[in-house]
């Protein structure tokens, strides 16, 4: 469209195990700085469509399949390298718009050091504050993840953990630990726990625990924050 300066598109493509590497080489120049905090490599096949308008401020509509496999990733928000990524993922976007920009996890698998994650679930809200609607199913070890816990909380933690958990919540409380702001709740089988928290501390060599933020069923205003029925040897 030469009158507007406008390239009006309509792309239907579909490739297999690219190098995610090379891939980044392509971003216009304009958009490279959404991944300036991600650091990653990995095979990537994905199929899509690419329509809409495209020039100086504006972008086509992504509608996009991806799916990795061998993947790395760091991120500067967040301390643990991870290895082992495989993922599957719908990706809508104008890289642009929070309304009409998500990802959808249909499966997304990742392995830290010493743990391991499963993921599903939806992202949104990608361009302002990311809001995330997840379910996990998780094997940990505790002590890895004590860069994450912020100085604040005063805690210390150590042993291991299996179990699922369904959560929804914004990248904003996430970083703040806002708890009360969060819906979490799940269950947890844990080993050789060691926990202090401010003045209080729990040891348990097995203990099964299902949790619930906040408490849907408090019986008063007080005690709305969390419920959690304990299972433990000693």
């Amino acid at each position: 469209d030469t009158v507007n300066r406008n390239i009006e598109t309509e792309i239907a493509y579909k490739l297999s195990s690219w190098q995610i590497g090379s891939m980044l080489s392509l971003v216009p120049p304009a958009y490279q700085s959404y991944f300036d905090e991600f650091e990653g490599d990995g095979l990537l096949t994905s199929e899509g469509v690419v329509k809409g308008i495209l020039n100086d401020s504006v972008m086509p509509l992504l509608d996009v399949h991806l799916l990795l496999e061998e993947g790395k990733l760091s991120y500067a928000g967040f301390p643990l390298p991870l290895h082992d990524v495989e993922g599957d993922l719908n990706f809508v976007s104008d890289l642009k718009t929070d309304a009409i920009s998500s990802v959808r996890i249909n499966r997304m698998r990742a392995s830290t050091p010493r743990s391991t994650v499963h993921i599903a679930g939806l992202v949104d809200h990608l361009f302002s504050d990311i809001h995330a609607d997840l379910t996990m199913n998780y094997r940990l070890r505790l002590d890895e993840f004590a860069p994450v816990i912020p100085d604040s909380m005063n805690l210390e933690l150590h042993g291991r953990a299996a179990g699922k958990i369904r959560s929804a919540f914004s990248l904003s409380h996430l970083k703040k630990m806002q708890l009360e702001r969060m819906r979490i709740s799940g269950s947890a089988a844990l080993s050789d726990l060691d926990l202090t928290y401010d003045s209080l501390s729990l040891k348990t060599d097995r203990s099964e625990i299902e949790f619930a933020l906040p408490n849907r069923s408090a019986s008063a205003e007080n005690t709305g924050f969390a419920f959690a029925p304990i299972l433990s040897d000693n």
